[in-house]
């Protein structure tokens, strides 16, 4: 049909041999059955002499095996005693770092910035409580003004780094800071 573009698929089937002709496009019907009869039957006639699909040759078993021993005896109950820690966190785990999403003057819109952040990364912040704390900031003409910091501590460095990761690429302020430098 003038809709398909003149595409055309033939199955045929001689002496027991299947071959699967397509031709794309064509500027006529009657060019394109012909060139489809020219390139099957000239597949037919190579098909005799030679595969069109070279067949894979099989492969050979290995010359070295693995020996396959029984146990002796089965073991019906075998249990390892459990392992009893004290710490849940491996020790080698610092978690000595912290984020600060943000100083506002206003408490409310830190409470607001911390819900904001627990909710862009819930599996990283969701349980961790948010730190705020009341700052002081001097400005130009002696005033004093108050400042609201919204921090997320006890993380380890590379969560720290990767919650700050995601809260920047929602458009969120994030910096990741080991807490000996908790100014």
């Amino acid at each position: 049909t003038n809709a398909s573009g003149f595409n055309l698929v033939a199955s045929v089937e001689r002496n027991g041999q299947r071959i699967i002709g397509v031709v794309f496009g064509g500027k006529k019907a009657r060019s394109r059955d012909k060139h489809m009869v020219t390139l099957l039957n000239k597949y037919f006639k190579t098909s005799l002499s030679k595969p069109l699909v070279r067949i894979a040759k099989p492969s050979e078993l290995p010359k070295i095996r693995p020996k396959i021993v029984m146990a002796e005896k089965n073991i019906k109950n075998f249990k390892i005693p459990p392992k009893i820690t004290n710490n849940i966190i491996p020790n080698n785990v610092e978690e000595d770092w912290f984020i600060q999403i943000g100083a506002f003057k206003n408490r409310l819109n830190a409470h607001k910035a911390a819900r904001n952040a627990r909710n862009i990364v819930p599996e990283q912040l969701g349980n961790l409580p948010a730190s705020l704390s009341k700052i002081t900031k001097s400005s130009t003409n002696n005033n004093l003004q108050y400042l609201w910091r919204v921090r997320f501590v006890e993380l380890a460095e590379n969560q720290a780094r990767s919650v700050c990761a995601e809260l920047w690429t929602s458009g969120l302020s994030c910096i990741p800071l080991p807490s000996n430098n908790n100014s």
